[in-house]
């Protein structure tokens, strides 16, 4: 996990670094994409790692008990004139998981953690994406998380 040791936060690199160790230790296979040269100042630091804290939580909640024991995490930032752009994403497979039932995982009848970045998406320049996609004939589903701002102010 050397290139987490690259981005400009040092507190979302230990977090990271510690969440991977505790799923590596679980024998969960991580796949990351990491870059984050400067950060959107639009949402706290506090809440970026508190959403990603969530999913990664859910997605290790899921995979921990299933054959297909895999996540993919990616954080990365990038210009989109007029506005800088933050992106975190949050993959792992699923199985039998329907298309109707992705915008229910985020009330909080049926994850508290969920619905918390519901809230966040509410209070702060945050766009939630869920959706199901295929990886090699498998069902996996995605989160993604973007985060933006004005160029000016960064």
């Amino acid at each position: 996990y050397y290139s987490l040791l690259t981005m400009k936060s040092p507190v979302i690199s230990g977090f990271l670094y510690g969440k991977f160790m505790e799923a590596d230790r679980q024998g969960i296979g991580i796949e990351y994409d990491v870059s984050l040269k400067r950060l959107v100042a639009s949402v706290p630091e506090y809440v970026i790692i508190e959403m990603t804290g969530i999913l990664w939580d859910n997605a290790v909640q899921y995979v921990k008990v299933r054959e297909n024991r895999k996540i993919k995490i990616s954080l990365r930032e990038y210009v989109h004139e007029p506005e800088l752009r933050m992106e975190i994403t949050v993959e792992n497979p699923v199985v039998g998981l329907s298309n109707n039932e992705i915008p229910l995982m985020f009330q909080e009848s049926y994850s508290i953690g969920l619905s918390k970045i519901r809230y966040y998406t509410e209070k702060y320049p945050v766009r939630l994406k869920a959706e199901k996609i295929k990886y090699d004939q498998e069902e996996w589903l995605r989160i993604a998380l973007e985060i933006s701002e004005p160029l000016g102010e960064v």
